[in-house]
């Protein structure tokens, strides 16, 4: 993230954002289903 100069409060939120992730799938958040993603912004509306 410093590579691309977001600025730390950036970071911060998308780690956060990451984090929240992780808890709603029970997994790692790193290969999401489409609809996994679509049930998790449905979560966060």
């Amino acid at each position: 993230m410093n590579i691309h100069k977001l600025s730390p409060k950036t970071q911060i939120g998308y780690i956060r954002a990451v984090a929240k992730l992780d808890n709603f799938l029970k997994h790692s958040p790193a290969r999401p289903t489409p609809e996994e993603l679509r049930q998790f912004q449905i979560v966060l509306a």
